[in-house]
């Protein structure tokens, strides 16, 4: 993907550490604990951006609340994007921090991509995200475990290089359309033998 035109796109320096979030803006998502987590390190993280794409009820009460939280510079609202997966490489950080989910199909792709994932411990992203190799879990509804976990990764390049490249080597082998028919054969079989 050609990350100089995205960030560009995006108003980014090429300094900035972005966290990328993408949901329905609708309260089991999370989004108000990851915007007070910004707004919290903000200060000592100048260069902290938050781009949340999606459409939802709640993008009015978001917008003011990271008007409220002077977070208005830091965070943009990029609405739903058809081609989001074509340039999900080019940012620094994917957080999901839903507080029900079904598969996380989202934190999924983003390891595919490449990138570190932080998401709450609720639902399949406890499959999603292998916690401390491909990404962070924190519990759910804490604005300040995810204020934690985005400065660990702000503050160590390294573990972000080391937890998305095995996200992406983790989607290739676990992940993969052989991996997954190999996994629903054993399922039917099992089902089948009772």
């Amino acid at each position: 993907p050609d990350c100089d035109a995205m960030r560009k796109e995006f108003g980014l320096g090429a300094d900035d550490f972005v966290v990328a979030a993408a949901g329905q803006l609708i309260p089991r998502k999370g989004h108000q604990y990851l915007l007070q987590a910004v707004a919290e390190l903000h200060p000592r993280y100048p260069q902290l951006r938050l781009v949340i794409f999606g459409e939802g009820y709640l993008n009015n009460q978001l917008r003011a609340q990271a008007a409220s939280l002077q977070q208005g510079d830091v965070v943009q609202f990029a609405g739903f994007r058809e081609d989001l997966d074509n340039f999900l490489a080019c940012f620094d950080l994917f957080a999901h921090p839903a507080l029900a989910v079904g598969l996380g199909v989202s934190a999924l792709k983003a390891s595919a991509a490449g990138l570190p994932v932080l998401v709450c411990e609720a639902g399949g992203m406890v499959e999603a995200v292998a916690h401390e190799q491909t990404g962070l879990l924190v519990a759910p509804e804490d604005s300040d475990a995810l204020a934690r976990a985005i400065a660990r990764f702000v503050d160590d390049p390294d573990l972000c290089q080391r937890f998305g490249a095995a996200g992406r080597q983790r989607m290739q082998v676990e992940f993969s359309i052989d991996a997954m028919a190999e996994k629903h054969v054993e399922l039917y079989e099992a089902v089948l033998t009772g």
